[in-house]
């Protein structure tokens, strides 16, 4: 349907009566998301029909049979919005309050068609008797809010059993949601297995598939994603400090055997030149002496490393080479990384990056002036971290302008926006204890895997499994349905490319749901089972949920300039032009393009209106002044 009117003179006059035929006539909840989805000729704009507009999206609420609400609270919220933004212009408090407190209350008792009409036409009559007198030419200016996609909540049955009660007791305790503590768990657990073993997801095909996963928390400032993210890296600390401490221990061996060997390394030079002398010994025999001398020295002791938060791709190198399997990088904020590997400069860097996320290169020549040539025997690496909405649309928003070819932000496979809660509930008590030395425990078994210890076929260097009989047909079922998808795929390029890596998301999740399994005692060793297939593709199906929501959030980025506009309203003319706007060079405001698209989304929800004024006698071009609508004239 197409947007709403605004008040221009060729605007259409409302009709009330004909909306109210609209809203009662169906019986889908998602035709009532949103306002704009009203009929064409319904003008919110005009002053009568704004509270109408919204009385009758509220009574339309009170048919809907369906009683799962997570579309209805969309569109519940917006109209609380609608009758906040009338009460801020007008003295009807008293008569919304009824309204007001159905919609937020969830246990409030259901209005009947004749209540919610009676209240609308109270609130019609108050808002008549006490709007201001530009009331009738403007109306209200009206909610800017990027209304976002639902998503689900997470369903306790796609956290492993044996992890469940953990990352649902960190969650209650950081107060936020569970999504990010579970995405943070997965990434953490395919850390730590990392190329160790590896998932061939077909029947007769050599196509491998490491467990490596890229993911994080999106979410605003307060919705505690660091904190969340934090209690699911727990493990990995615990890790981390047994392995310092066993490096310790092995460090003072190896001093005491370097002493040692230091030692008689003049008796061995000795022990050379008298041979080396005695004309019976050949070369070759002289040679195979120094050799096993050589090979009983004691190599100094390596670190394990777990995790790092920042690092050149040199260093990182290095600590691949001490740590093949593979390590996590944490970034507590992602725009930043994320923004680096876009700058010039920077492009062996996010090759490498790219390298890394599949996780089954070998070999890997880095070369750097004056550094000399880095090998990399096996590059994998898992990343986590979180990122803002608004950031984080504005990285997506420039890699669709630039195409982005090679899919990288695509790679961020395990992403959550979640919803965050109205209600607060204040937690204080001791972790479960029980709940975490279970998941640590199997943490610590992952840590030590092997390939022999799961059942893992040997093919040259790298170790596999493959589904089982029942999740092969599970895993041949949805990779048949993703493909069809994406051949006849019309959404965004982004979008498509993002679902296109599900194709190793899927195997990977249920290799590592599988691998826990194993190490908790609950499934047996060598083939990924069907039930850890099923909840992988069940994992794959929510992930997508929250991706749509991310993406569209992305592309309406007119919202994202009127917000920016509307708050710094103060700071322009009245009236403006475009012109006034981009020059003031505000992020993401920076071209006639921008400026004029949020201008737009401004002018459709009733914050300013365009007047177009010809070109005067002397010629030049016409031109668009923007006049602020008159409660936001005065605002600085």
């Amino acid at each position: 349907m197409e947007h709403f009117h605004t008040n221009r003179a060729d605007a259409q006059q409302p009709d009330p009566f004909r909306t109210w035929e609209f809203l009662n006539a169906t019986r889908d909840p998602r035709a009532h998301l949103s306002v704009r989805r009203a009929p064409a000729n319904f003008d919110l704009n005009d002053v009568a029909d704004v509270p109408t507009m919204a009385l009758l999206v509220f009574n339309a609420r009170c048919q809907i049979e369906n009683q799962e609400f997570a579309d209805a609270a969309t569109f519940e919220k917006l109209t609380a919005d609608l009758l906040r933004a009338i009460a801020d212009i007008a003295d009807t408090d008293d008569v919304a309050a009824d309204a007001l407190t159905w919609l937020t209350d969830p246990k409030a008792p259901r209005l009947d068609a004749r209540s919610s009409t009676q209240i609308a036409n109270e609130i019609v009559a108050a808002w008549k008797t006490n709007a201001p007198a530009w009331a009738e030419a403007w109306g209200v200016p009206l909610p800017l809010a990027n209304s976002l996609l639902p998503v689900p909540a997470m369903p306790d049955e796609l956290l492993p059993e044996s992890l469940r009660p953990w990352i649902l007791d960190c969650a209650e305790r950081a107060g936020a949601p569970a999504e990010y503590v579970a995405v943070g768990a997965m990434v953490a657990l395919a850390s730590i297995v990392g190329n160790t073993v590896s998932i061939l997801p077909k029947r007769c095909d050599d196509w491998r598939v490491v467990p490596n996963l890229w993911g994080g928390g999106v979410g605003d400032p307060s919705a505690k994603k660091s904190p969340a993210m934090d209690e699911a890296l727990k493990p990995l600390a615990r890790l981390k400090a047994v392995a310092i401490d066993a490096h310790k221990a092995a460090m003072k061996e190896f001093k005491i055997d370097f002493l040692m060997q230091e030692a008689g390394a003049d008796n061995i030079k000795a022990k050379v030149k008298t041979m080396l002398k005695d004309e019976t010994n050949d070369p070759q025999t002289v040679r195979a002496y120094i050799e096993r001398m050589q090979e009983s020295e004691s190599a100094a002791p390596t670190l394990k490393t777990y995790s790092v938060q920042d690092a050149t791709i040199e260093a990182l190198s290095n600590i691949l080479e001490r740590t093949p399997r593979g390590f996590l990088i944490n970034r507590d904020e992602l725009a930043g990384w994320l923004r680096a590997m876009d700058k010039q400069g920077h492009e062996q860097d996010r090759a490498f990056f790219l390298e890394a996320f599949s996780g089954t290169g070998t070999n890997i020549q880095i070369e750097r002036v004056g550094r000399g040539t880095i090998i990399v025997p096996h590059c994998t690496l898992s990343i986590l971290g979180t990122i803002q909405p608004r950031p984080f649309a504005q990285l997506i928003r420039a890699a669709s302008a630039n195409g982005d070819a090679d899919g990288f932000v695509a790679r961020f496979q395990m992403l959550v926006y979640p919803d965050r809660s109205t209600e607060y509930k204040h937690v204080d008590r001791w972790p479960d204890k029980e709940a975490k030395n279970r998941a640590f425990k199997i943490f610590e078994t992952l840590d030590n895997l092997t390939p022999e210890s799961v059942g893992a076929q040997l093919d040259g260097d790298h170790a596999f499994v493959r589904f089982n009989a029942e999740a092969q047909r599970i895993f041949d079922d949805w990779i048949t349905h993703l493909e069809t998808r994406l051949c006849n795929w019309q959404g965004s390029e982004l979008m498509n490319q993002h679902l296109g890596k599900y194709r190793s998301l899927m195997p990977s999740l249920a290799l590592l749901l599988h691998l826990v399994a194993v190490a908790d005692g609950s499934a047996h060793v060598g083939n990924v089972s069907a039930e850890a297939a099923m909840m992988a593709s069940e994992w794959c199906d929510f992930l997508e949920a929250h991706a749509r929501r991310i993406y569209a959030m992305a592309t309406d980025g007119a919202t994202d300039g009127a917000q920016l506009v509307a708050a710094r309203l103060g700071q322009l003319p009245d009236p403006f032009t475009a012109r006034d706007v981009y020059r003031k060079q505000w992020s993401g405001l920076s071209s006639p393009a921008d400026a004029e698209a949020a201008l737009a989304r401004l002018e459709e929800r009733n914050w300013i209106r365009a007047e177009d004024e010809p070109a005067n006698e002397k010629g030049g071009r016409p031109m668009t002044s923007y006049w602020k609508h008159p409660a936001k004239a005065g605002e600085k």
